[in-house]
């Protein structure tokens, strides 16, 4: 949800997205979007779309509580006016933990069960890309 870009469903991603980050990772998030290249000024609002597709994934133990996943993955980025499209290849990696006694509201405990909580999150665009 946090990479993907489709118009008609921002604002739910948006919202969703906020209720799995920890504060530190909610301002990130929250910045992104408020500076120059948000992804809705980025992609022109409904003008583009943006597909992900998971490439491989590794979850690796790290600091207790948390544990380090690795996603390598393609964006495919669809220019709406004429179907074209490009890709681009990217890697996530991020630190995260289930706390099933995190504080949220009902409707927060709906899409988050668990407690899944991103502790941190950093992404690189690789300079070649390729499956």
């Amino acid at each position: 949800m946090r990479e993907r870009y489709v118009y008609p469903s921002l604002q739910d991603d948006y919202e969703t997205v906020q209720v799995y980050n920890s504060p530190q990772v909610n301002d990130d998030y929250l910045a992104l979007y408020a500076g120059k290249n948000a992804p809705d000024k980025v992609y022109k609002n409904g003008a583009h779309t943006v597909k992900v597709e998971i490439l491989s994934n590794q979850i690796t133990d790290a600091t207790a509580p948390d544990r380090v996943a690795t996603i390598r993955y393609k964006k495919i980025i669809r220019r709406l006016a004429d179907n074209s499209t490009r890709s681009e290849y990217w890697d996530a990696r991020f630190t995260f933990h289930s706390d099933p006694d995190k504080e949220m509201s009902d409707a927060e405990r709906e899409i988050n069960y668990f407690g899944f909580t991103v502790t941190s999150w950093q992404t690189d665009r690789e300079i070649r890309g390729g499956e």
